[in-house]
């Protein structure tokens, strides 16, 4: 893993609830991966803006978008969790 992992402010929710089902294999290995790494308190993190190190192997990344979410926009999420959350893009955790 890198030294730094890139997530959007919403993905850092994601993680915690994360149990290795859903999307494809390839992509359940890469979350589990970023999981381990988010949790073992060495990694830096740094907010991303647009596609992250989550995004990377998502089989429902369009461009720059997620494609599965419905009703609510990826940009949306990452406002509303940047707001609750106190961060902000850019921003090292």
């Amino acid at each position: 893993m890198p030294e730094y992992l890139h997530l959007r402010p919403h993905h850092l929710l994601c993680l915690l609830s994360f149990s290795g089902k859903g999307y494809s294999p390839q992509f359940i290995e890469r979350m589990k991966e970023i999981q381990q790494a988010y949790f073992n308190g060495e990694t830096r993190i740094e907010i991303a803006l647009g596609v992250d190190d989550v995004c990377e192997f998502c089989p429902e990344l369009i461009e720059d978008c997620c494609d599965r979410l419905v009703g609510i926009s990826d940009r949306e999420l990452d406002r509303r969790a940047s707001h609750t959350l106190g961060i902000e893009p850019g921003s090292y955790l």
